[in-house]
């Protein structure tokens, strides 16, 4: 080859160079993939939704994609991959799959296939520097090294070190996907992005995430806050409605629904098919657009006490504070009477939430909400204060605490530091032959069935005026397990559920009416509380026509 036609070739290849690194849809055309292994490799033809999910990769530093089966997407995430690889000179990509099989001979063997069809002066110009089980890297003329590791979903995927980019791979079917996905996001630091691409499989943190992302076509380039987007079965060019359905079909035949979780036509169709959620769906996800909304204040709570709090409480604006509000009390309807309850948790930075709500009893309308991790005692005294703020001329709100666990500690400390409105409840102990009264709610098998039930007739009724969105999105992950009970899903939270079911409870117990403080002696409340556990003949024979809900009333009626 004369000087002339070498200098001439070397250009070419620069040129080449320049034009596949410029964005990954220009790098696909020298690309070959398989497909389907009956055909064989065949060059790699974007399709528009392809180009319009790497389009979006390279605008967004936070994409969520929801998706239907058999949509070349994990093609497209490895093409997105390989160029990072060759467009960057140092550097690397984290992808994280189920387990170690789809992240070896999925997702790393799908990069390593899209580079071993390139041509020969491809190669050349970005020859392989590793090539492992995990790891694959380009070795740049500059002398960098840029490549991809792979590795299955674990809270330790990827710990201490930094990368550019960090591909979850069908993280809705990732074991414990809420904990994992957090502890994998910080890899990819203040610089990187992060692409959570996954089919649907209930209301799990995927479907969280999902729920607080905004749709792609609504924000502008480099939006900071995730945004997502939906590729659905019909994104295929070779699809149409009635492939769809016969496709369906098929997978119903093996599983009620599958069809839908599979190729889905809408994200709500999706979530919908594939999960249990004890709620009805359509009802939560029609009252979270009618009734919620952005609270008119966000801040914090403060008092004058020091060691034990004081009723001399005050409201301190802050865009970080751990308190919303959406309706302050009336100075015009100052007789109205507020409910508080709340679900405590350890204060750890792993575990669950503490949660708390604040109710106007009168018209069942959230007010107040408190959601952070925050320890027993700290709980107590941001009860304390919301109590004493919201309060009417007579007292201050009713304060309903969860009284099991880490609430044990919030009931003693509200207790010794003489709150004076605690919600109690009351039994008639026959061996001791006294009334057993009990501070703060006692959850139960059966007081937790009655709260969730409370719950759920509130939603069918429309009566509850949850402002909260967060309570919505959470009661989509709260599901019907295999054994029927009812729960938050794997990697899920349930304490704004349960601080929502137990006030549902408490107001429908006490007829959504502050109940009147009228004094009695210890014999009257005795006699009242063992009618209740003894009745009469004449009662018995009543109560066959009651509903249990009914009975559950009266066992578990607010102490006056």
């Amino acid at each position: 080859m004369s000087v002339a036609s070498v200098t001439r070739h070397t250009e070419e290849v620069r040129r080449a160079c320049a034009i596949v690194c410029s964005a990954p849809w220009r790098l696909a055309p020298i690309l070959k993939i398989e497909a389907d292994p009956r055909r064989g490799p065949e060059p790699y033809v974007l399709w528009p939704e392809q180009v319009a999910l790497l389009r979006a990769a390279m605008m967004f530093p936070d994409l969520i994609i929801l998706k239907a089966r058999q949509l070349g997407v994990t093609w497209a995430l490895a093409l997105l991959t390989l160029w990072d690889c060759i467009a960057f000179p140092i550097g690397w990509d984290l992808v994280v799959s189920i387990n170690e099989d789809e992240a070896r001979d999925v997702n790393l063997g799908r990069v390593k296939t899209l580079y071993d069809s390139a041509p020969a002066w491809f190669h050349a110009a970005f020859p392989v520097a590793q090539n492992n089980a995990t790891h694959f890297s380009i070795r740049h003329p500059e002398g960098g090294e840029s490549g991809v590791l792979a590795l299955p979903a674990s809270t330790n995927a990827g710990r201490s070190r930094t990368f550019r980019r960090v591909i979850g791979d069908e993280q809705a079917r990732w074991e414990n996907s809420d904990e994992r996905m957090a502890s994998i996001r910080p890899a990819a630091a203040d610089v990187g992005s992060v692409i959570r691409a996954s089919t649907a499989k209930g209301y799990n943190g995927f479907h969280v995430g999902w729920l607080t992302s905004r749709d792609v076509e609504t924000v502008p380039p480099g939006h900071a806050d995730c945004v997502r987007m939906f590729i659905g079965a019909l994104a295929h060019p070779g699809r149409d409605i009635e492939w769809v359905t016969r496709e369906r079909k098929k997978l119903d035949a093996e599983q009620t629904g599958l069809g839908a979780q599979e190729y889905p036509l809408t994200p709500e169709e999706a979530f919908r098919a594939s999960g249990a959620c004890a709620f009805s769906v359509d009802r939560v996800i029609a009252l979270r657009d009618a009734r919620s909304a952005d609270p008119i204040w966000r801040g914090r709570l403060s008092d004058s006490g020091h060691r034990t709090p004081s009723p001399a409480c005050s409201v301190i604006p802050d865009a970080a504070g751990m308190w919303r509000v959406w309706r302050w009390p009336d100075p015009a309807r100052p007789q109205r009477a507020y409910l508080v309850t709340a679900d405590a948790c350890g204060g750890t930075s792993a575990g669950d939430f503490a949660a708390a709500a604040v109710y106007d009893i009168e018209s069942g309308e959230q007010v107040a909400a408190l959601h952070a991790r925050l320890e027993p005692a700290a709980l107590a005294r941001e009860m304390w204060r919301a109590g004493w703020i919201f309060r009417s001329p007579v007292q201050p709100a009713l304060l309903a605490p969860e009284a099991n666990n880490h609430g044990q500690a919030v009931v003693a400390l509200l207790s010794d530091w003489e709150y004076p409105h605690l919600y109690t409840t009351e039994r008639y102990d026959q061996i001791a032959n006294r009334i057993q009264r009990t501070v703060g709610w006692t959850t139960t098998e059966r007081t937790r069935a009655l709260a969730i039930g409370s719950l759920k007739r509130a939603l069918a009724d429309g009566e509850p005026v949850i402002r909260d969105r967060a309570t919505y999105d959470e009661m989509l992950t709260f599901i019907v397990t295999a054994t029927g009970r009812e729960e938050a899903e794997a990697g899920c939270h349930d304490d704004l559920v349960m601080t929502h079911a137990i006030a549902m409870a408490i107001l429908m117990l006490s007829g959504r009416t502050a109940l009147p403080d009228v004094p009695r002696s210890p014999e009257d409340r005795m006699a009242e509380v063992a009618r209740r556990h003894f009745p009469s003949v004449d009662d018995l024979d009543r109560e066959e026509t009651r509903g249990e809900g009914e009975e559950s009333a009266e066992m578990y009626g607010v102490s006056v």
